[in-house]
């Protein structure tokens, strides 16, 4: 709900600077608070199973399993262009 919320909130945004609209009604809505809940994580069985069955995407599977990585941190970007020690600046 709240990223709804935040992307009204901005589209109004926009329509108020473009004096459109006086006020952005989505900035006094008061939002509920977030409730967390306890993470779950998958056992070293869990995941071994999990591999196993995922066929040609066990490498992957593996991968984000085992080193926490996201699959936006972890699958190729077209067109972009990653640094690497011998190019940063």
């Amino acid at each position: 709900m709240r990223r709804c919320h935040d992307i009204l909130a901005g589209i109004l945004e926009t329509a108020v600077r473009d004096h459109l609209i006086p006020s952005n009604p989505a900035r006094r809505v008061n939002l509920p608070r977030r409730i967390s809940r306890p993470h779950t994580y998958l056992t070293n069985d869990q995941v071994a199973q999990l591999v196993a069955a995922s066929g040609e995407h066990a490498t992957v599977i593996a991968l984000l399993a085992n080193t926490g990585l996201r699959w936006g941190e972890a699958s190729p970007h077209s067109g972009s262009r990653t640094s690497t020690r011998s190019d940063a600046h």
